[in-house]
């Protein structure tokens, strides 16, 4: 049999966790899912600042009262800056979380919530300006 081979093991111990529902897997699924959804609403989030603060930067998106600009209000930018920052940490969480998912048997899925948790807080941190509450959560 193919699969007795040491470099085909991985694969099948893989596959058979991911077949097996574990508390960590089921951490993953839904602290990936609630980071999902900080995204979009990071998104929506985003869009009503620039239309709080009626500015465009492309012509094709101008209305009735709206300014054409080069550069985005501070508001904005600091939006953007916090789902950028969101998206290059959801990349690490992903690979991480996965691994650990797989990895740890019989392992409860606390370490997954709790950075979750910390980056809800970063994020609402980030987007307040609120200095030391944004690195401290970032240090979980």
């Amino acid at each position: 049999s193919t699969w007795g081979t040491p470099h085909l093991y991985a694969a099948r111990f893989a596959m058979e966790r991911l077949i097996e529902r574990t508390a960590a897997l089921d951490a993953l699924i839904v602290c990936t899912t609630v980071t999902a959804l900080k995204l979009v609403a990071l998104a929506f989030f985003t869009a009503r600042r620039r239309a709080h603060h009626r500015m465009v930067l492309n012509i094709e998106d101008m209305r009735h009262g709206f300014s054409l600009v080069r550069t985005e209000h501070p508001d904005v930018e600091r939006c953007l800056r916090a789902h950028r920052n969101e998206l290059e940490n959801l990349v690490v969480f992903a690979v991480f979380g996965g691994l650990y998912a797989l990895c740890v048997t019989d392992a409860l899925g606390i370490p997954l919530y709790i950075y979750t948790l910390a980056r809800l807080v970063h994020t609402a941190a980030y987007l307040l300006g609120l200095q030391p509450y944004r690195s401290l959560a970032y240090g979980c």
